[in-house]
Order: structure tokens, then sequence, then C-alpha cells
């Protein structure tokens, strides 16, 4: 596995809608210290609205706001080697 985004959400199923707050949360392990980053992005300009490194394990919680346009998409991207695990995805309108 390469370096890059080894998951992203798809528009399809996950809609994320513009000027539109969040609450993302999930579990996770990442072996390796600054191997994994979540980022949430436009695919449009590629503008992001968060980013940051996942170490260790634990639980995953941030509010987020995505920008003017409807494509927004949260994908964990690979940075070095490691092992990355998610669980108990959770995605909420607020």
């Amino acid at each position: 596995e390469g370096n890059g985004e080894v998951y992203r959400t798809s528009p399809t199923i996950i809609q994320l809608q513009a000027c539109q707050e969040y609450a993302l949360s999930f579990d996770y392990l990442s072996t390796d210290d600054d191997a994994y980053q979540v980022v949430i992005r436009s695919t449009k300009d590629n503008r992001e609205v968060l980013k940051e490194y996942l170490n260790g394990t634990k639980k995953f919680n941030k509010v987020f706001k995505t920008g003017d346009s409807a494509d927004y998409y949260i994908a964990i991207v690979k940075l070095n080697k490691g092992t990355f695990l998610l669980d108990n995805f959770k995605l909420k309108s607020l």
C-alpha cells in the first residue's frame, strides 16, 4: 500500500452540504506516529477545512464546517509506513 488517500467517503453515500457544521467521530489505531492524517477537503478547489495527525489508539472527535462548495469529503491519508485501523465511524449534522 502506497502513500496517499487510503480511505475516502463516497459522495453518493455521504454527501456533505455547503456551509454546514458536522460532528465527526471514530475510533482508531495507528501503529506509527505521524503516519496517517484525517483530512476534510473539497474536490473542486482542494480547500481543507480539517487536517490532523492520527497517532496511537484513540477516539477522534471534532466539529468542522464545510465551505461554500457541496463537494467536501473525508479522507484518511497515509504519509509514511504504518498500519491503520478505523472503527465506529459517525458523522452528524449539527
